[in-house]
This record gives structure tokens, C-alpha cells and sequence, in this order.
């Protein structure tokens, strides 16, 4: 089959065409709906959503909305893909477990193609809404509002679990912590993970005693870069507004990089026995605060950072130290961020190969400390095949994120001419994994059903009750 050929499948449903993407297109998503065909997407028997593999010669890495979707068990996502909204609402609303789980080393990219009102929406019971701690989450544009449920985070942990990579550069997110987990970040006891904003709009509300960004309840904030977009940051009760989570002994600040065009509005919780959370730094604390990182803003007029309240009038810092309701060395106590001129930077350079191009989301040189991150795009007609020495089958494009970069780099990346052949591996992490919770598998798709090139995308949806996915 020809890259160009355009697949067009109507059974009761609305037309699907599929041109480097797979259309998922449905009226409902009822118990028994068996051997519905899309592509090769199937709606098996007891509305299950199985993604398996694309159309012989098509690199399908983006799976593309055609209705409404709602579920109530959580996603699995097992093989690294974008997903886009095209205008239309995803919600997932989880009674018990969690709503999005990134297996290990996926990625999963979030767009929409055409927005309005739309949203993907994930309320979880208990856990992470979307759990980022093994995976990459990257956002483009859109929609998304997400609530964690106990112990986890909306956006990365759950508890005792890290943020993982979080990537932000476009759209509008809400993320709402549960109990003890950040907004955006880590779940209890969990820290912040590497996030990284370059653009787009972000409300993130810590649970108790979670950040608003950074870590869950006595957690630290982990590696933090804010470089784009605006930013409204409120640590839950002792948490910072962006840095580290509240408790008897209080989270780090983590590494906090500010810089470039983006608007802070940090606000840390208040606590009525405790002290309060930084604007921007360490949690609030019973005794021991965490300590202060490296901090490094360019412009305190693009911040506005505010310490909460604690008992006895224990404030947490603007900028600084969480408040403690103990005689605690450093508690509540301002600290001067370091300015972008005085901090080390280091040169970015790429090589790149014929048939695509890599795109730094900082310009070279980068502050010693911060978070890079990278897009790397293949032209037409032909996908990635290494990047950083990695082989990567199946992919049209990937972003990711180096961490706290303390030296120089150089990105490399690889193309090849897309002719429908090749391994099952979408993007790192594809492969085989255990048991996850709600009962979900995830299975390896290799060679396809039909021995065709794998979309490398295993969804799972399971409306209703609770069941293995046979593959």
C-alpha cells in the first residue's frame, strides 16, 4: 500500500480517513460491541479499545479523535504516540486507581488539532491523574484538566512515586492535586521529577501539604524549568507554590531555573498548626525545613511569589525557606535568587542527519542546571532512526528532555525513508510489561496481526468492569 492511499471504513459509524493517522470514530462504546474494524483499530467485546498496528505503510504515531470518548477504568498506555483531541473530549473518571498510567520510558503526546470548548478531563480516585513517574507527558495544545486522587498528584506521582518528565508547551492545564500529592509533580512523599514549561497556561493546585509545582507532602521539588508561558502556582496546606511539599520535616526546594518570557504567580499554603510553604523554595514544616536549592531567576518582575501563613505568625519566604513551627535554623528566611548572568551556561550543538531536523526549545547556550528539551522531526516520507545513539522505529517525531544539563551537549538524530517495514518498537520503552493495577496488561504487538509495521500504541479502555485485555 502506497504512504498516500487514504483508508475510508464506514460500518454504522462516521467515515474514517487515515493518512498518518488512525481516526477513532464511534457512537457509543456499549458492552458487546464485537469485531468493529477502523483501520486496523478494534472495538472488541465488552467495549474494549485495542489500538494494535497501522495500515501497512503508514507510520501512524499520532491517533486522532472522532467523537466524544468517556471511560470509567484507567488507561494504560503502553506504547509512546499523540494523541489528538480534534476538538472532540476524552474524559476518564476512575472510582478507585488512577486515570492515565505512562508505562516505562513511554511518551505520550497531547494535542488538538482543532480547539474549542473540548478537554481531555481525568478525575482518578486514588493515585495520579495522568502518572508520569516511568513515562514523559508532553503537551502541546489543548485542553486538559485533571484531578489526583489520594496520595497522588494530577500531573506525575502517585504515592511514594516522582513526577517523572513532565513536558509543558502549549494549551491550557488545571491539574489538582489529591491528599498529599502536588498539582503538577510528585505524589506523597514523592518528588517533583523533571518539569519543564515553555509555553502555554497552567493553573496547578497542591493537595494537603503538596506543591502546587515540585513535590508531593515531604517531598522535594525536583529539577524545575520555567522558561514560557503563564504559570498559577498554590502550594495546599504547608506546600510551596512552586518547590518542595509541606510536612513534620519539609521537602527541598529543588532546582528552580526562571527565566525568559513567563509570568509566575506562586502562592504557598497556610497552615494553622504548622508553618507555612514558601512562595517559591521549601515547604512548611512541624520542625525541620527543607533546604534551598539552586535558584536562578532572570526577572523578579515577571514573578510574583507570596510565602503562606503558619502558626504563630511562622511564614513561609517569599522566595526561601518554609515557615516551621519549631526554633528552626533558616525557617521563613528570603533568599536572593541568583540572576541568569551570573550563572555558568553551556553550548548545545546538533548533528543531524538528511530527511528531518532537531529543534532546541532553549537557545544554546543553556544555564548549568536547567532542563533541555529537544524536538526531533522527520521530513516526509520518512521516520526517525536514531537519536542519541538510540534506535528509534515508527516515529515521526519525539520530544524529550535532558535534565539538569551541568556540561555541554550534542543532539544527535538519524532519519530513514518510511517504506512500511520495520520492528513493532514505537519510540523507547516499547516492549512487554507485568501487571498494573485495575487488572489491565499491557501485550507486545510485534510485527502486528498482520505482520505489517506495529503502530506501536496499546490502549486500553475498559467501560464498566474490570478486564484482561487478550492479545
Amino acid at each position: 500500500m502506497k504512504r498516500d492511499r487514504l483508508l475510508r471504513v464506514s460500518k454504522g459509524l462516521s467515515t474514517v480517513v487515515a493518512r498518518w493517522v488512525v481516526v477513532l470514530s464511534l457512537f457509543s462504546l456499549s458492552a458487546y460491541a464485537q469485531g468493529i474494524v477502523i483501520g486496523e483499530a478494534t472495538i472488541g467485546a465488552y467495549g474494549t479499545l485495542q489500538i494494535t498496528s497501522a495500515s501497512a505503510g503508514v507510520a501512524a504515531s499520532v491517533v486522532k479523535l472522532g467523537d466524544d470518548m468517556a471511560g470509567t477504568t484507567r488507561l494504560a498506555v503502553n506504547r509512546s504516540f499523540t494523541l489528538d483531541l480534534n476538538g472532540y473530549n476524552l474524559t476518564i473518571e476512575v472510582e478507585q486507581g488512577g486515570g492515565i498510567h505512562l508505562n516505562s520510558g513511554i511518551t505520550l503526546t497531547l494535542m488538538d488539532s482543532n480547539p474549542g470548548q473540548n478537554a481531555l478531563t481525568v478525575m482518578s480516585g486514588s493515585g495520579a491523574g495522568v502518572n508520569t513517574s516511568r513515562g514523559t507527558l508532553v503537551v502541546e495544545s489543548g485542553r486538559v484538566v485533571v484531578k489526583g486522587g489520594e496520595g497522588g498528584a494530577g500531573i506525575g506521582g502517585s504515592a511514594g512515586g516522582a513526577g517523572g518528565n513532565i513536558i509543558l508547551l502549549g494549551g491550557t492545564i488545571t491539574a489538582t492535586g489529591g491528599q498529599q500529592g502536588a498539582g503538577i509533580g510528585g505524589g506523597a512523599g514523592g518528588a517533583g521529577g523533571n518539569i519543564s514549561m515553555l509555553g502555554g497556561t497552567v493553573t496547578a493546585t497542591g493537595g494537603q501539604q503538596g506543591a502546587g509545582i515540585g513535590g508531593g507532602a515531604g517531598g522535594a521539588g525536583g529539577n524545575i524549568s520555567l522558561f514560557g508561558g503563564t504559570v498559577t502556582a498554590t502550594g495546599g496546606q504547608q506546600g510551596a507554590g512552586v518547590g518542595g511539599g509541606g510536612g513534620a520535616a519539609s521537602g527541598a526546594s529543588g532546582n528552580i531555573h526562571i527565566a525568559g518570557a513567563v509570568h509566575i504567580t506562586a502562592t504557598g499554603g497556610n497552615s494553622e498548626t504548622q508553618g507555612g510553604g514558601a512562595g517559591i523554595g521549601s515547604g512548611g514544616a512541624m520542625g525541620e525545613v527543607g533546604r534551598v536549592g539552586d535558584m536562578v531567576m532572570e526577572a523578579s518582575e515577571k514573578v510574583v511569589a507570596t510565602g503562606g501563613t503558619g502558626v504563630g505568625g511562622r511564614r513561609g519566604a517569599n522566595i526561601g525557606f518554609g515557615g516551621s513551627a519549631g526554633e528552626v535554623e533558616n525557617a521563613g528566611d528570603e533568599v536572593q535568587p541568583r540572576h541568569t548572568r551570573e550563572v555558568e551556561t553551556h553550548t548545545i550543538t546538533t548533528q543531524v542527519g538528511a530527511g528531518g531536523s532537531i529543534f532546541l526549545w532553549q537557545a544554546s547556550p543553556v544555564f548549568d542546571g536547567s532542563n533541555l528539551v529537544v524536538t526531533v522531526t522527520a521530513d516526509e516520507g520518512h521516520i526517525l532512526h536514531t537519536v542519541l545513539g538510540q534506535t528509534i522505529s515508527s516515529q515521526q517525531k519525539w520530544t524529550f528532555v535532558i535534565p539538569e544539563v551541568r556540561g555541554p551537549q550534542t543532539i544527535t538524530a538519524t532519519f530513514r525513508e518510511f517504506g512500511g517495514e520495520g520492528g513493532s518498537n514505537f519510540g523507547p520503552g516499547s516492549g512487554d510489561y507485568g501487571y498494573y493495577e485495575d487488572d489491565i496488561f499491557g501485550c507486545n504487538t510485534s510485527g502486528g496481526p498482520f505482520g505489517v509495521a506495529a503502530l506501536g500504541v496499546l490502549a486500553v479502555f475498559v467501560w464498566g468492569r474490570r478486564r484482561r485485555l487478550l492479545c
